[in-house]
């Protein structure tokens, strides 16, 4: 299961016992947004650093720098200079860092590391539903869809 967090996903992976991959686009445009434009943001560099070590740290191979990554991520979510959003989503990254590395777990699952497939999607889907007349009509025309699109590509 590819998810962007929603609460109670986890529940469900759970239940079912499948392997969740959290969306890697979504977590990168949160901190990219809390980083600041301006150079007098206070905490600039920090953030900075913040979002610059999340990103190595989702695709680090090895063990030894990805602890070294997480130790840092942890002193800065720490600093006072650091937002308070910005140490929840650093503290919440590492609690749950398994979930955005299962594609590197589980190479042979080919698992995407972002939902914007399923989200442009579910967008065209919507458009449709606006134009149909009964829900029996737009799962025909949904199936159909997917089924006349059936590969989907991450850029």
């Amino acid at each position: 299961m590819v998810s962007d967090g929603i609460r109670g996903i986890e529940t469900i992976v759970e239940d079912n016992h499948w392997i969740i991959q959290r969306c890697h686009f979504h977590l990168l445009s949160l901190l990219q947004k809390m980083r600041g434009k301006r150079a007098a943001t206070s905490g600039r560099k920090i953030r900075q650093e913040v979002y610059d070590l999340v990103k190595l740290t989702l695709s680090e191979t090895s063990e030894r720098k990805l602890d070294i990554l997480c130790q840092r991520l942890a002193f800065l979510a720490k600093q006072p200079l650091c937002p308070r959003r910005m140490r929840m989503m650093v503290r919440d990254f590492l609690r749950r860092l398994p979930e955005f590395r299962s594609y590197l777990e589980y190479p042979e699952l080919h698992l995407p590391t972002t939902v914007n497939v399923m989200e442009s999607l579910n967008s065209r889907l919507r458009r449709k539903a606006r134009t149909v007349n009964s829900p029996k009509a737009w799962l025909k025309w949904a199936t159909l869809a997917i089924r006349f699109k059936s590969i989907f590509t991450c850029k």
